[in-house]
């Protein structure tokens, strides 16, 4: 479980192995080195789920999944470990304010 806030707007990805919506966030309550986590979390068929609409930066929300690693690439190219995770639930706890989505 990982709880924390939304780095950017949720994205909706089609492709041949299926649906997917995905995002970054960051885990709350560890200070300023928290860790980034992406996020992913499969759906059926063509609609979008409705949570998708509330899935905005800064939102806070509580994730139940399963944690995995994987290799990323840094902003120079470099590999870098990247924390993910596939989601099972996700919950909304505070939605994004409208000032905080404009600062």
């Amino acid at each position: 479980m990982f709880s924390g806030k939304i780095l950017a707007d949720v994205r909706v990805n089609k492709g041949e192995k299926g649906n997917f919506i995905s995002f970054m966030m960051y885990e709350t309550g560890r200070g300023k080195d928290a860790p980034k986590i992406e996020v992913t979390q499969n759906f059926k068929g063509e609609e979008v789920p409705s949570i998708v609409t509330y899935l905005k930066k800064f939102a806070t929300v509580i994730i139940m999944g399963t944690p995995y690693a994987k290799m990323g690439k840094d902003r120079d190219g470099h590999p870098v470990p990247v924390l993910a995770a596939f989601a099972d639930k996700i919950d909304i706890v505070e939605f994004a304010t409208d000032k905080e989505r404009t600062d």
